[in-house]
């Protein structure tokens, strides 16, 4: 069996990671993969090609005609035997190169499904009208799809997965009232980063006996609007630490006492 994948992009973000998962689980089972993407030299594609996946770029042309005829041209020299969305926005190509090839095609739902089917005025409704079935990673917007699916489409829950490693890493303990709080993200509006500033100025400033400390991990546009925020924080500043990205993560979260979720909406 082979299966085709269809991304819009491979930088860091939960979408992206699962991406990987799926690829690494075919490839155990021993079923062949090849992935398309709409981006070039992001920070999963090495990864990807580490598990010796071919990579293919079919964005050059930001002509969404252009890009569906190089996508469809791709699959079938591939041969592929499922041809499968990444991310909501690719649901398109997919569900067309399936058509056309006669190939069985599979569609991504991410998030809560109201907020892609937003995202996208023009194309959102079309993104998930013409998939004959879907894959979604949360409860809720498996629910969602079922509520507005009028054809009775195949529907499966895929949920985000977190890699740790069999043995926890070894962490001091730390005397007293410390913490270690952890944020970890894309530093764009939809993660609210700005409010993991917020709660880290009044936690230091309203528990003074606390030994607090406060990690960022991720990038984003926000990033230096963020930095001038923890700057102005007064005492709580000198307690947050930016990461960047990381790639990595299972011993950051080991050694952190609490994750915080400041996003205004996830699957």
């Amino acid at each position: 069996m082979k299966v085709c994948f269809v991304a819009g992009t491979l930088g860091r973000g939960g979408a992206e990671r699962q991406l990987l998962f799926m690829l690494r689980a075919l490839k155990d089972e021993g079923i062949d993969s090849k992935l398309l993407c709409l981006t070039s030299g992001e920070a999963f594609e090495a990864e990807v090609r580490e598990l010796g996946i071919d990579v293919e770029w079919v964005g050059s042309s930001s002509n969404r005609i252009v890009r569906l005829v190089r996508i469809i041209r791709a699959v079938k020299a591939y041969g592929a035997d499922i041809v499968q969305s990444a991310h909501f926005y690719t649901n398109l190509y997919v569900a067309l190169a399936g058509r056309v090839l006669n190939t069985p095609d599979i569609g991504a739902i991410r998030n809560d499904l109201s907020s892609e089917l937003g995202a996208d005025s023009v194309f959102g409704k079309w993104q998930f009208r013409l998939p004959r079935q879907f894959i979604a990673n949360s409860e809720q917007a498996k629910a969602k799809a079922i509520a507005m699916d009028q054809r009775g489409r195949k529907i499966e829950l895929v949920r985000n997965v977190v890699e740790l490693p069999a043995e926890p890493t070894d962490r001091s303990t730390v005397e007293g009232y410390a913490a270690r709080i952890l944020f970890v993200g894309r530093l764009v509006q939809q993660k609210r980063p700005e409010v993991f500033i917020e709660l880290a100025r009044r936690l230091v400033d309203g528990l003074p006996d606390f030994d607090l400390s406060f990690d960022v991990v991720g990038e984003g546009p926000l990033r230096a609007v963020l930095e001038k925020l923890r700057d102005d924080s007064g005492a709580a500043g000198r307690k947050i630490r930016f990461l960047g990205e990381q790639a990595e993560m299972s011993g950051i979260y080991r050694q952190s006492d609490i994750l915080v979720l400041t996003s205004g909406f996830e699957g």
